[in-house]
């Protein structure tokens, strides 16, 4: 009972999370406001980017390559949040994602992962892929 209880909790929690992040990437300016200027992100090493990443343990959830998972984390690469959304979020996430505050990633840490997450090929398109092509399925 007591594994099935925490199971549907971490489920629960994941979902909460892929919520809070598909809520905050669709937030749009009110009708009428201006729309931001978009600022190109600041550069940043993928390399390094990949590597902090990994050492910090983004790779938990969100996979190796940023793919994100089912009961897990959402997709960040290759199309992530804007950067000052990003690195907002990485500062004070909602939900169950740990802050990564200043002490823990400097600001340059934040734009090498930004980097790392954009620089990740995008998926094939299903209709690629053999397996799950539609002849396969007349």
């Amino acid at each position: 009972m007591g594994r099935i209880m925490r199971t549907r909790t971490a489920v629960g929690a994941a979902f909460v999370v892929c919520l809070g992040f598909a809520a905050l990437s669709a937030q749009t300016a009110p009708a009428g406001a201006a729309a931001p200027a978009q600022t190109a992100p600041p550069p940043g090493n993928a390399e390094n980017g990949k590597a902090i990443y990994n050492r910090v343990g983004c790779y938990e959830c969100h996979g190796l390559e940023a793919q994100g998972g089912p009961g897990t984390a959402p997709r960040l690469g290759p199309n992530p949040l804007p950067f000052p959304r990003f690195s907002a979020y990485v500062r004070k996430p909602s939900g169950t994602m740990p802050p990564y505050r200043l002490p823990v990633l400097a600001d340059q840490d934040v734009a090498d992962i930004h980097a790392f997450l954009r620089a990740q090929p995008r998926p094939p398109a299903l209709s690629s892929i053999p397996l799950l092509a539609p002849s396969q399925f007349k």
